[in-house]
């Protein structure tokens, strides 16, 4: 945050969001359904970076968009 990379953000709400990312995965994949995990791996990497406010970040992202991971369930 300090140099400016990340946003202002209150640290104690974000790690509870990025933690619960990370758990709730654990609970919806599944190998037989299809998603590379690799590509499931970025995507999650890009929420996180944009949930901390990683701007460079966001550009990257919306430049080499992946494919549609299709809806959860």
């Amino acid at each position: 945050m300090d140099e400016g990379v990340f946003l202002d953000v209150e640290p104690q709400l974000v790690s509870r969001a990025l933690l619960s990312m990370g758990i709730a995965i654990a609970r919806w994949y599944q190998a037989e359904c299809g998603r590379d995990p690799a590509a499931v791996a970025d995507r999650y990497a890009d929420m996180a970076l944009r949930i901390v406010g990683d701007a460079d970040r966001n550009d990257r992202i919306d430049a080499a968009r992946g494919p549609d991971l299709g809806t959860v369930g």
